[in-house]
């Protein structure tokens, strides 16, 4: 039997687990504390539950009513950890909690070698596959400097500079057991996670005085609301935040931090920035909190694990049956036998391996010709699509197993004859789905539609494709309720009925476009028509569908 380590114990390892389609064998679990066991359990997250189970987790994946924001729950991180934690081990048949994986390393037999540590002793696995799984990778460091060159060591400021992760911990505490209440604190950072800094500390009865990110590139470089932007996603989870800091937040460029220590009274930070006018700004604050995102580099993170042999024999894993969307988008990175896969949200920054990557199964191409691991969030509702998201992730993992949220009832069995005089088969032909309609590709939706309904094929490409198009529509923020995808399918079916009607050749039609404009190409004219033509935008308005 084979032996499969997995590094990594959050959303991706439990999702690639949840839908492998090969035999892992006797899984081993390595990995330390997923982000969302570290954080507050009653910590609202960003999207109510049936955008972060997908096909997969075990929970709630549709809406019985219309969702919208403000009156449709988010998700709890505590639920979200409880319920990644309890598929993980479901599917893990031994575990090294607060384990760290140093080194991989392939062996002459193809085997694999993976050294690190776990409570304080040295730690080797021989196994013959490995599924990496860590996230989106390294903490970005702490820089300083006119030019965001200088780096900062955090050991050095006796705790008063903080990681965003470090302080949404329940457990942190201030340096030396000082009281959090009307301590001046500045956040560093322009994320949603910077956002949620920003939340917690005014929660814990703190002043925030400053909330700055550094400048970016372009006409826009100093705008504020834009460089501010991936604070405040789809969904209206940071609302309340935005509205309350308008005075705080700033674009500046952080050039020195220095801590000071007076003869009486706790130490504090004097910090000095230049604003867009080149003009000096200083701040002196009790606190500063810096959630700078994360990503794996050519240095740090995966690449720093894996021999270069290892390194050598990875290819880029995508979209090949363009399950997703028309363009085919990065999947994972993995060995081309695809005994070592990396998934999930490092995928981000393509697990620090460059755009020259060739493409799994066809050498001539190279990693610059796919659309970006990121465009999976185009066929999400809006308030799934942030960087590095749950959604995301879980949509790209199914895509990548291809799998499907069916299972056999075991209450209705086929019996054929074998091939060559083998006897008689057997196999199962009643199923039951739970499906996700908001998160599903379009194979899923169609397999659904085909497997569940009656509808002629033409029909079910266009309720396929209007489902992921309205879906994603600015105005369903949190994407389609149940009731509200059954309609879409039989006005789908009543186009079709329509649509034929006028065309007898419609078939014919079909596939002259398929020929000549792409296979798509149809599907979409009809699509366009139905979403755009204003006697359709009123009547799916009055469902309560936003084109």
């Amino acid at each position: 039997m084979p032996r499969t380590v997995v590094i990594g114990c959050g959303i991706s390892a439990a999702a690639y687990l949840l839908s492998a389609n090969r035999n892992l064998g006797t899984v081993i679990g390595t990995g330390g504390p997923d982000l969302w066991q570290q954080i507050a359990p009653t910590h609202r997250m960003g999207q109510p539950t049936p955008l972060l189970t997908g096909n997969l987790l075990n929970a709630p994946r549709g809406f019985s009513t219309r969702p919208q924001p403000g009156t449709t729950p988010f998700m709890q991180a505590g639920d979200f950890a409880n319920l990644v934690e309890y598929h993980f081990r479901s599917n893990t048949h031994f575990q090294f909690p607060g384990s760290l994986v140093d080194s991989i390393k392939r062996l002459p037999n193809g085997q694999y070698e993976v050294r690190g540590r776990v409570w304080g002793a040295s730690l080797t696995i021989v196994c013959d596959n490995v599924i990496i799984a860590v996230g989106p990778g390294p903490a970005r460091p702490l820089m300083v400097g006119e030019n965001g060159d200088i780096g900062v060591d955090v050991r050095g400021l006796d705790g008063y500079v903080v990681g965003g992760t470090e302080f949404m911990s329940p457990n942190w505490q201030m340096p030396r057991g000082e009281a959090m209440r009307n301590r001046t604190v500045a956040v560093y950072g322009g994320s949603a996670t910077a956002a949620w800094v920003v939340e917690l500390a005014q929660m814990r009865g703190m002043n925030v005085v400053r909330w700055f990110t550094r400048p970016g590139t372009g006409t826009d470089a100093w705008n504020v609301d834009i460089r501010f932007e991936a604070a405040f996603p789809a969904g209206s989870r940071n609302t309340e935040v935005r509205q309350s800091t308008r005075e705080q937040r700033a674009v500046l460029k952080l050039t020195a931090i220095k801590i000071i220590r007076p003869h009486e009274g706790s130490p504090f930070l004097g910090l000095t920035f230049l604003d867009e006018a080149g003009h000096v700004v200083r701040l002196a604050v009790d606190l500063l909190v810096y959630a700078l995102g994360a990503a794996h580099t050519r240095d740090t993170g995966i690449r720093a694990m894996l021999d270069r042999d290892t390194q050598a024999q990875l290819v880029a894993y995508y979209d090949r049956n363009l399950a997703i969307s028309a363009r085919p988008s990065l999947l994972a990175v993995g060995t081309g036998d695809g005994s070592l896969m990396i998934v999930g949200s490092a995928m981000c920054s393509v697990a620090g391996f460059g755009n020259d990557m060739t493409l799994q199964g066809d050498p001539t191409r190279t990693l610059a010709t796919l659309g970006r691991y990121t465009d999976i969030s185009n066929s999400l509702p809006p308030a799934a699509r942030p960087p590095e998201g749950i959604g995301m992730i879980m949509a790209g993992i199914e895509a990548l197993n291809e799998f499907m949220p069916v299972r056999a009832t075991g209450r209705l069995i086929a019996v054929y004859r074998k091939p060559h005089g083998q006897g008689l088969g057997f196999h199962d032909v009643a199923f039951a789905w739970n499906i996700n309609y908001n998160t599903s590709n379009r194979t899923q939706l169609a397999a659904f539609l085909a497997s569940t309904t009656d509808l002629p094929a033409f029909a079910a490409n266009v309720a396929v494709a209007l489902i992921v198009k309205l879906r994603t529509r600015a105005g369903n923020v949190l994407g389609l309720s149940d009731g509200q995808v059954q309609l879409i399918v039989w006005t789908a079916l009543c186009y079709a009925h329509a649509l034929a009607a006028l065309n007898r050749d419609l078939e014919g039609t079909r596939l002259s476009s398929d020929r000549n404009h792409g296979a798509d190409r149809f599907i979409d004219m009809c699509v366009d028509y139905m979403t755009t033509e204003h006697t359709h935008v009123a009547y799916w308005a009055h469902y309560g569908i936003n084109c």
